[in-house]
């Protein structure tokens, strides 16, 4: 029952959010942001990626289950330690602003060798909200969407 509320949830934000324009500079600097994520990630820079990350930060899987900021972090820290290799490819679906917040739909494409030196690689799709602190973008809140869910 819950995953239904939330997955009807996402959808009628996402309908809403698509009958609105989306402001091109807005986009450009929210591509550049998952860009830059990317970029930190290849290069296994945690103190940068912590940076993009404001401290209210929450994340919730398909499940409803969410973590907040300082889970997030050791999980991002004990992941880049073990993971040899690794790389995301962050894709920007849509993008919509409110005030200094914006909501952007994204895929993300993840991979990397694990402690074993195996392959693992995995995508997710996410309605993230970034938020404009101190003239910069930070990563406030993600919610991912169910892989069974839409296009």
């Amino acid at each position: 029952m819950k995953r239904l509320i939330l997955t009807t949830l996402a959808g009628l934000v996402a309908a809403a959010a698509l009958a609105q324009a989306e402001d091109p500079q807005v986009r450009r600097q929210v591509e550049n942001f998952y860009h830059e994520w990317d970029r930190h990630i290849a290069a296994g820079d945690f103190k940068a990626l912590i940076a993009m990350i404001d401290p209210s930060f929450a994340a919730t899987d398909e499940s409803g289950h969410t973590i907040y900021y300082k889970e997030a972090k050791a999980g991002l820290e004990s992941t880049l330690k073990m993971a040899k290799n690794a790389h995301s490819k962050v894709t920007v679906d849509q993008v919509q602003a409110q005030g200094s917040e914006v909501v952007a739909w994204v895929h993300t494409k993840v991979s990397y060798r694990d402690a074993a030196n195996k392959p693992v690689v995995f995508t997710l799709r996410s309605a993230e909200t970034l938020r404009r602190v101190g003239g910069s973008w930070k990563l406030v809140a993600v919610q991912l969407i169910p892989k069974n869910y839409g296009g």
